[in-house]
């Protein structure tokens, strides 16, 4: 009991460990395991007096990059605490993926393995952080700070790319409200006429404008990957990219039929359908974005055309055609395959 009470004054001095892992706060659970397993339970207090006060305040400078707050006076044991604590709320794909640099990697290992609060603060962090450094004048704290925000960063850089693969795949520029609300609009009324059920279920969720961006991005990537965005592992950010255009192709095709038929006009105002004649004989289908960047593109295009034929239309259009067999005939055997894929649909 006595012990007990000794640990609840001195908690700002004392580091209290079950099994070597530091507790962060001391609870009624851990009290009784405590008196049921002391054996499993270790402390150590550390003297306040003799702690580098000048690396606290480094350690306060960069943790103030990533939002955590940390008093001059703060011990070894509070910076500890405080860090940890940070790191928890991570992400799991941040606490996990190797998209980071060598550097960020090794402070985020020696904080995963981190049991001695003075050792972790005052030796490992500095002994990985200032490894390797160049000769650039780029101080202890300005490089944790550095370090700590990379792997804050690293799950808001994965929502980026999954918000630039979707922008890719559906043909639409500006920023990530801007392809939700084109999306909505195109996709809302669709989704229902879908037959296909993968196809559906991601229309649906591409259209959903009752989810906040954070939960609308994890409904996608649990849809495309079957795995929700926060515990993604580094191989599925290329598989949602390559699924994500495999959908959006399969969308387009059913979307270029439902045009002939007279539907969805609405929702296919953005999109173009043109059909080649191949030397061949067969046809080819495609369906592309029609937005204002491709109209200028387009009337520079017809007035430096329209000059060279002296006004002969025929001429110009001619011309065009010619120009888009060339880039059919030209295209990569993904976009190829991908017209051969649409003739099947229409057929």
């Amino acid at each position: 009991m006595w012990f007990m009470v000794y640990l609840l004054v001195n908690k700002e001095s004392c580091a209290i460990f079950e099994r070597g892992s530091l507790i962060l706060e001391l609870t009624s659970d851990h009290q009784q395991r405590m008196f049921r397993s002391p054996h499993t339970f270790s402390f150590r207090r550390f003297d306040i007096a003799a702690e580098r006060k000048d690396l606290i305040k480094d350690y306060a400078k960069a943790f103030g990059a990533v939002g955590v707050q940390l008093g001059l006076n703060a011990s070894y044991l509070d910076a500890a605490r405080e860090l940890i604590r940070w790191y928890g709320r991570l992400p799991q794909y941040s606490q996990e993926t190797l998209r980071l640099t060598n550097r960020t990697k090794a402070l985020r290992d020696v904080i995963k393995r981190a049991t001695d609060p003075v050792s972790l603060l005052a030796v490992d962090m500095p002994r990985v952080v200032m490894a390797g450094k160049g000769k650039d004048d780029s101080s202890f704290p300005d490089l944790l700070a550095k370090s700590l925000t990379e792997l804050g960063m690293a799950y808001r850089r994965l929502q980026d790319e999954v918000s630039f693969s979707m922008a890719q795949a559906f043909e639409i520029t500006g920023p990530l409200k801007a392809l939700r609300s084109q999306l909505q609009e195109e996709c809302a009324d669709t989704a229902q006429s879908l037959a296909e059920v993968d196809l559906k279920a991601f229309i649906m969720r591409c259209s959903d404008i009752t989810l906040t961006d954070d939960k609308w991005m994890d409904s996608i990537a649990s849809v495309v990957v079957h795995r929700p965005l926060d515990i993604w592992k580094d191989s599925d950010a290329p598989i949602f990219t390559e699924s994500v255009l495999e959908l959006c192709g399969r969308y387009k095709r059913w979307l270029r039929v439902a045009m002939r038929k007279g539907e969805f006009e609405r929702q296919a105002q953005r999109f173009v359908g043109v059909t080649l004649t191949l030397p061949s004989g067969e046809e080819a289908a495609m369906l592309l974005t029609s937005d204002h960047e491709t109209k200028i593109m387009a009337n520079s295009l017809l007035e430096t055309l329209t000059k060279q034929v002296g006004g002969n239309l025929n001429l110009a259009a001619s011309a065009l055609a010619q120009a888009l067999l060339q880039l059919q005939q030209g295209s990569t055997e993904h976009v190829e395959n991908e017209l051969s894929d649409e003739q099947r649909t229409a057929g």
